[in-house]
Formats: C-alpha cells, structure tokens, sequence
C-alpha cells in the first residue's frame, strides 16, 4: 500500500468517526429537546412541583406555588406545611445537582467510547451507565412527589391538581382518557 493510499484510508476512516461523533451529538441534542428519553429526563404526569425546569433552578425558575399568597390561602397552606415544602424542595434540589452531574458525565464517556471505537460492549456499558443515570433522575422526581403529597392534605392535593396541572399536579394536556392517550377507548 503506498503512503497515498495509506493516508487516503486514514482520512476515510476519520470522516466515519466524525459522522458517528456528529450524528450522536444531532441525536442526543433532538432527545433532549424532546424531554429526554420518551419524557423520562423531565418531571413524572408531565410537570414539576418545585419550580423551575424540572425543578432544578436556574434563570428560567418558577416560583414554588407554596410561595404564592393566592395559592397558599386557596389551598389553606400553614406554616409548618410551607417550611415543609421548602425543606423538601432544598433537598431536591441538591439531589438534583447530583443526578445532572451523573447524566452529564455518562453522556461523555459515551461520547468518548464512540468516538475512539470502543468495542460494542464498552460502548453498550456507556450506554446503560448513561439509561441508568437517567432512570434515576426520574426516580427523583417521583419520589419527590409522593413526599410532597404526605405534606398536604387529601384536599390541598385536589386543589393544587385544579389550579396547577400543567406542572404535574392534575392530568392536563395529553393525559386524560382516550385514544393516544394510554386510556381505554372503543375507537
């Protein structure tokens, strides 16, 4: 093999590594505008309950609702159930800062292991650290939810499901009965 040959096939193979590297970043940027995987990266029924994108903080953060005076009194909030919520909300937080890191990191020994053409098993390896770290995240936010229903009452739980089911407090948008909506349907 002559050293054009040689250099042409080394520029072949450089180009197939680049298209693997670019169509995973294209592929993992499109899961996450689109939530994730399957909506799993975001908060469990659709929303969240602490605020913010998918409760974590940051520039786009909505108030908690238990902050809101109108809302408090509708829902009949006390005190300690607000320090409760802010208590649980904290600690979400912080575990959420924890779960990102881990996603964030096994989406880069992904990106690594394809990149410089692991075996299949390592890159599989990759793939299910990165599954799992996701899981966990929503795991998180489901947790985070039964905890936030033990703080308020079987009526405050009907009545920010009223006020609020867009954050993940009621069915909302594409979550009642029906077709295409995981409901029993005759159609």
């Amino acid at each position: 093999m002559t050293r054009n040959e040689r250099k042409e096939k080394m520029n072949r193979k450089l180009i197939g590594i680049l298209l693997v590297a670019v169509t995973v970043f294209a592929l993992t940027g499109l899961a996450l505008a689109q939530g994730g995987r399957g909506g799993r990266g975001g908060c469990p029924m659709g929303g969240c309950p602490m605020g913010g994108m998918q409760g974590f903080g940051g520039p786009m953060m909505m108030p908690p609702f238990w902050t809101d005076p109108e809302i408090a009194q509708k829902m009949g909030l006390n005190d300690g159930q607000k320090k409760a919520l802010d208590d649980l909300s904290y600690d979400f937080r912080q575990k959420m800062i924890a779960a990102h890191a881990e996603i964030e990191n096994a989406r880069l020994a992904l990106d690594r292991a394809f990149a410089d053409g692991s075996a299949d098993q390592a890159v599989n390896a990759a793939a299910k650290r990165l599954s799992d770290a996701q899981d966990k995240m929503f795991q998180l936010h489901t947790d985070n939810q039964l905890k936030l229903r033990k703080i308020l009452t079987a009526d405050q739980w009907k009545i920010l499901q009223t006020l609020h089911p867009q954050r993940g407090f009621g069915p909302g948008p594409g979550h009642g009965r029906g077709p295409g909506r995981g409901g029993d349907s005759d159609d």
